[in-house]
């Protein structure tokens, strides 16, 4: 989500991001999102991203993924037929995933947390706690369903 969200100077979406992951997580290629920003030019998340990198941010996470990629997380949590991936209801997937085209991840707006490297999936982990008690102030609200997944509007 970084690279995306730095790429494309969407500095609400790094400032809820630098608070919570893994600024220098780098892609398969070897791009940080500071090299992002820095290659568009965008100052302020330049300065968002160098500012967590400071602090020593431990929660890590993805966030942004492609409609190619939910439809493959479709087929894949959901069945391969043409119901499972366009019309099966989200709750009845293992785990529950959105249709195509209805993931807030696709926009950008959500982020799926990991902590230690490990998908959150307890509430009572400390990534959890951490996140119930700090996240909000960063614009990021849980789907009660799934403790791992934060948004814009906690969908």
């Amino acid at each position: 989500p970084f690279i995306v969200a730095a790429q494309k100077g969407h500095k609400d979406v790094v400032t809820a991001l630098i608070a919570m992951a893994d600024v220098n997580k780098a892609t398969n290629d070897g791009r940080t999102p500071l090299h992002a920003a820095a290659f568009f030019g965008h100052k302020d998340v330049i300065t968002a991203l160098t500012a967590a990198k400071a602090d020593g941010v431990a929660l890590s996470g993805w966030g942004y993924r492609s409609t190619e990629r939910q439809i493959e997380l479709r087929r894949a949590n959901c069945g391969p037929t043409y119901y499972d991936i366009w019309i099966r209801p989200a709750s009845t997937c293992s785990p529950p995933t959105a249709v195509p085209g209805r993931s807030l991840h696709e926009q950008g707006r959500a982020i799926d947390f990991t902590e230690n490297g490990r998908t959150i999936t307890s509430r009572s982990s400390a990534g959890f706690r951490w996140l119930a008690d700090n996240a909000a102030s960063y614009g990021l609200f849980n789907l009660p369903s799934e403790p791992w997944h934060w948004s814009t509007n906690g969908g």
